[in-house]
């Protein structure tokens, strides 16, 4: 295929696209095509993410001994969520 990243093509792309492409170049993005061309793609926001890892190491922490009220205040949380956290998974 033609270089799609030149301005003769882009008019073809989404919006979308267009910024996938911009972001992870020509290579990665006819990877992303291949692999998921055609396919509803969810991709979480950036807070989400940090979040599940923040509860991940919360949990941790707890197993390895730090108490609700220590974890609390590292993570500057109420410990009514640290124990929300502590006890789901």
């Amino acid at each position: 295929l033609q270089d799609v990243s030149s301005d003769k093509y882009r008019h073809l792309l989404g919006d979308d696209s267009c910024a996938l492409l911009d972001i992870v170049g020509d290579r990665k993005f006819w990877e992303i095509v291949q692999t998921f061309g055609g396919c509803a793609l969810y991709i979480p926001q950036k807070d989400g993410i940090e979040r599940t890892v923040r509860n991940e190491q919360i949990r941790a922490e707890f197993e390895g001994g730090a108490s609700v009220r220590e974890l609390a205040q590292k993570y500057h949380l109420t410990t009514v969520t640290i124990r929300h956290i502590v006890n789901t998974k």
